[in-house]
């Protein structure tokens, strides 16, 4: 009985995975909305440190693979926001604050792991969604950009009040989703070649956007 219950009462690897992404989300949400707002504003970097984290772990395939195409779309993603932030030609006229730690270039490195993963999650979903359309599978690469770009619709006005980045008389422009959805649909199909399959995929999207959801209630 004392085993059969100690058997009931475990977890596995992605049920634990679950439980930390959503209870780190939740914190965030809390320690925003709360006295200690800068502090937690500035511990941003570390959940996408933990989500990056959670996605590798649970990924299910050849990890060396993911880490050399992941690398490579997180420094493209990365480079994207360098020539943005220096031209105004991709997304806008924009600048990086402080809250999102160290920068080259005046970007912050947190940037590309934040690029890998949302290129991952969202070609995961964008995979399975189109898994049974035999004749359209090509429709899997903007699936997944547009998941994105939907993600940015509601990342973009708390990430002007925590000081992620700041835009030219705080206006988003339609330019920034363009250029979002563009730079996306060119690192979906990179990103399927590493056969993105860790299930937690959706829970990462969703976590994301119940975070900034949430947050445009409370702040």
């Amino acid at each position: 009985m004392y085993r059969s219950d100690e058997r009931g009462l475990s977890l596995s690897k992605e049920q634990w995975s679950v439980f930390i992404l959503l209870l780190f989300h939740l914190v965030g949400v809390i320690g925003l909305a709360s006295p200690f707002h800068d502090l937690f504003a500035l511990l941003s970097p570390m959940n996408l440190l933990l989500t990056l984290g959670i996605l590798v772990v649970n990924h299910q395939g050849t990890t060396k693979k993911l880490l050399l195409v992941g690398s490579a779309v997180a420094l493209i993603g990365y480079l994207a926001e360098v020539i943005g932030v220096h031209t105004g030609a991709i997304f806008g006229t924009y600048h990086y604050g402080k809250n999102l730690g160290f920068k080259v270039a005046e970007v912050p490195l947190i940037i590309g792991v934040n690029w890998f993963i949302l290129v991952y999650a969202s070609a995961y979903c964008a995979q399975h969604l189109t898994k049974n359309w035999k004749k359209f599978q090509w429709l899997k690469y903007p699936i997944g950009a547009g998941i994105m770009v939907s993600l940015d619709f509601l990342i973009e006005p708390i990430a002007i009040q925590l000081d992620f980045w700041q835009w030219q008389d705080n206006h988003i422009p339609v330019q920034n989703f363009i250029g979002w959805f563009l730079i996306a649909l060119a690192l979906q199909p990179l990103m399927h070649t590493a056969t993105p399959n860790s299930r937690l995929s959706p829970w990462v999207l969703g976590a994301q956007a119940l975070f900034f959801a949430s947050l445009q209630l409370v702040l």
